[in-house]
């Protein structure tokens, strides 16, 4: 692809020279666009991979993992919903949301004592950086 933008340079910049620099921008910008999805999906692996190492200290490791794969579908979540997600008690999927939040992984952004949301902000962050 390189080569071929290389070349396609060449020959605008021997023809095109009043348009050259709008085509160009133009054509770099539909391949870094092409692109995005792919570092979009290499910044959150590299994130659930960073996160692999809380549910192998858990008891129960399964289940954390289960609590992980759930936060990268749904990176704004209840208690509730994990509670709903994992098949557990209120009780337990408290205890791992604090765990996720101990762990900087998730912030708690209502200020609520009761129906509180956790964010997960290093899952937004990746999605906003690639994805404009």
């Amino acid at each position: 692809l390189i080569a071929d933008i290389s070349g396609y340079t060449s020959y605008l910049a021997a023809v095109e020279l009043d348009h050259a620099q709008d085509i160009l921008a133009d054509l770099i910008g539909t391949v870094v666009t092409s692109l995005r999805p792919g570092f979009r999906l290499a910044k959150l692996e590299g994130l659930r991979a960073k996160y692999q190492a809380i549910a192998g200290a858990e008891r129960n490791p399964r289940r954390m993992e289960q609590a992980l794969d759930f936060l990268f579908m749904r990176p704004a979540l209840s208690i509730r919903q994990l509670e709903s997600e994992l098949g557990t008690t209120f009780a337990v999927a408290k205890r791992y949301m604090e765990k996720l939040v101990e762990a900087g992984l998730l912030r708690e952004v209502t200020g609520h004592a009761r129906n509180r949301i956790f964010r997960a902000d290093e899952i937004f962050k990746a999605l906003e950086e690639t994805g404009e």
